[in-house]
């Protein structure tokens, strides 16, 4: 399943047309179509959320609701504009927020077969965070990778006015941490607990143990990294570039 900065990556064009249809009047709307448990469809009306990495729809106890949490599978169609004949939609299965992903769903897992996650799991130490609670904080050195399994975090710097800047929110299935630890610098953004989070952590130590007992591991590893930062490049330039036109 791809993430919105995936998508963008692949069709820049598409995703910033599809971002205008969203946000046409102001917050985001649309249409949101699940499957009812007798197989029929149920549409709804939702403001959706594109931030960060992530395609977003806030959902409350309801018949939508229940029917995502049983069958998962959706379609999210933007309105459709006034003055011209354009249309937006996008479909696949939602993970719930908070729901643990194995880790061959990773991002920073993609090509690597099986033989090769059970290798990775036994490097990686599980850790747990309480909502508020700092998994990261600027600064410090850099000497583990992240792989988030579960909940959502928030990646904060601090402005010279003295107030703080979420500059993304990342939820399961994404990494972070993964480029200061290639070079070992120091952490330039907090990332804190927004709700109750899993993590299974890369140390340095293990990271450069791959390097000299699996190596194919550790470049898949790295060509993941190198692909992950050609996607921010590319989201900010097509945001800017938004903004300018």
């Amino acid at each position: 399943m791809a993430t919105w900065s995936e998508f963008a990556a692949s069709a820049p064009g598409l995703a910033v047309a599809g971002r205008r249809l969203f946000y046409q009047y102001g917050p985001g709307l649309g249409f949101l179509a699940t499957v009812r448990a007798d197989g029929g469809p149920r549409l709804h009306p939702v403001c959706p959320v594109i931030t960060g990495d992530g395609l977003y729809v806030f959902v409350v106890a309801s018949p939508k609701g229940g029917d995502l949490e049983r069958d998962g599978r959706y379609a999210l169609h933007a309105l459709l504009p006034d003055e011209v004949e354009e249309e937006f939609a996008v479909s696949g299965r939602a993970p719930a927020v908070g729901e643990a992903l194995p880790l061959r769903d990773h991002e920073m897992c993609q090509g690597l077969d099986a033989a090769a996650l059970a290798v990775l799991e036994t490097r990686l130490e599980p850790r747990e965070y309480a909502p508020g609670d700092y998994v990261v904080r600027r600064g410090t050195v850099a000497e583990e990778m992240f792989f988030l399994v579960s909940g959502e975090v928030s990646v904060l710097v601090d402005l010279a006015s003295g107030q703080v800047r979420r500059l993304a929110t990342l939820s399961a299935g994404m990494a972070f941490g993964e480029l200061a630890l290639v070079d070992r610098t120091t952490r330039t953004a907090d990332v804190r607990a927004d709700v109750a989070v899993r993590c299974d952590v890369l140390s340095a130590a293990a990271f450069d143990a791959l390097g000299r007992d699996h190596p194919t591991i550790r470049l898949t590893l790295l060509q993941n990294m190198l692909r992950r930062a050609y996607q921010v490049v590319s989201q900010l330039n097509q945001e800017l570039a938004a903004l300018a036109g």
